[in-house]
Parts: C-alpha cells; sequence; structure tokens
C-alpha cells in the first residue's frame, strides 16, 4: 500500500510549499487506494507468509554445515525425536527428516575403513587415549569417609603407627590389558563423561 501511495506522490511535480500541504498530499495518496486493492493484499498474506517461511528453510538447507549435521544426527541416534531437535536447534522438521533419511541410506551402501574413521576424527581434534579410572562415590560412600574421618580426627601419632596404610593398587584375576579408549579431544581428561567408574 506504501509503494501505490508513494507512486501516486512522485506523480506530483511542484513541491508542496509546507509541511501541512505535504501532509494533506500524503493523506490524499493514502486515501485513493481502493478498497479492493486493500483486501487483495489482506488475502494474499497467507501466500506471502509461506513464502518467507520456504526463504527461511531454503536459507538453513544452505548452511548445514557438517558439524550441525553431526549434532543433528547424533541426538537422533540417542533416541531424541525430529521435535525435540527441532524445538532444540530451530531446524525445520522436513529437513531433518531428510537428512536422517539421507544418513541411513548412506550408512547402509557405504563401508568406510577404521583408519579412515580415525583420520576424520583426528581431523575435528578427538583422539583415541585411555580413560581415567575411578571409584564412583555415592552420598552413602562421602558419609561413611566422613564419619570415618571425624572419628579418627584426635588420635594420637602412637594410635596412627599401629596402622598400615596401603596404595590402593588394581588387583586382576583375568587378563585385563586396559585397552578400553575413548574418543576425546585433548585437555578433556577430567570432564564428568570421560572418566570410567
Amino acid at each position: 500500500m506504501w509503494s501505490m501511495a508513494a507512486q501516486r506522490l512522485t506523480q506530483i511535480t511542484h513541491p508542496a510549499a509546507t509541511p501541512d500541504k505535504l501532509c494533506e498530499r500524503v493523506e490524499a495518496a493514502w486515501s485513493a487506494v481502493s478498497q479492493e486493492h486493500i483486501q487483495s493484499l489482506f488475502e494474499s498474506i497467507p501466500r506471502r507468509v509461506a513464502a518467507c517461511n520456504n526463504r527461511i528453510v531454503t536459507a538453513q538447507r544452505k548452511h548445514l554445515d557438517d558439524f550441525l549435521r553431526g549434532r543433528i544426527i547424533g541426538r537422533l541416534e540417542c533416541g531424541r525425536t525430529q521435535l525435540e531437535i527441532f524445538e532444540e536447534l530451530g531446524i525445520a522438521q522436513s529437513i531433518i527428516s531428510r537428512l536422517w533419511q539421507r544418513f541411513q541410506d548412506d550408512a547402509t551402501s557405504t563401508t568406510v575403513s577404521r583408519q579412515t574413521v580415525y583420520r576424520r576424527l583426528g581431523h575435528i581434534g578427538l583422539y583415541a587415549r585411555r580413560p581415567v579410572r575411578c571409584v564412583p562415590l555415592t552420598a552413602t560412600h562421602c558419609r561413611l569417609r566422613l564419619t570415618w574421618s571425624r572419628e579418627h580426627a584426635l588420635w594420637t601419632p602412637q594410635q596412627w603407627s599401629c596402622v598400615m596404610l596401603s596404595d590402593e593398587s588394581r588387583f586382576s584375576l583375568q587378563s585385563d590389558s586396559r585397552r578400553t579408549l575413548i574418543w576425546r579431544a585433548p585437555g578433556t581428561r577430567y570432564p564428568q563423561e570421560n572418566p570410567i567408574e
């Protein structure tokens, strides 16, 4: 509607003498817009909104980089729904669905060597490392340790001399090469998800 009003105003050759005259011309140009044109603009709003949404989806499709594709596939493999991923990442469900279908098609028809996987993971900064081994401490363990330390806090050196302290060496009755590896980035040895209990 503004374009129609502006078109009428540009057809006027002589400039307005005062600001009030300019306001009168704008009001006249605005009033000259037909009701049929206003109605057709109103009826075209859903079509225009759909076109905008299509442009947004197309833009999203163009800017879906490998990292984002990996995040989406990883979430789907972990059992997340497409709707949850849409709500979290703001990627249209149709794009998520096509990406998942393409991934499943590629996964069934492509054989990749172990070395290729290691090399690709290395390119993004993930390397095979032995995980840190730790003993899981529950709330009960913590409470018992605190109680024990409070009971023995006032022991004398003579009482402690009767106690033999040993290290917590790991013993195994079966062959265990400790070759369990995890893929992690350098400097991420101790985050909660990396140590093995």
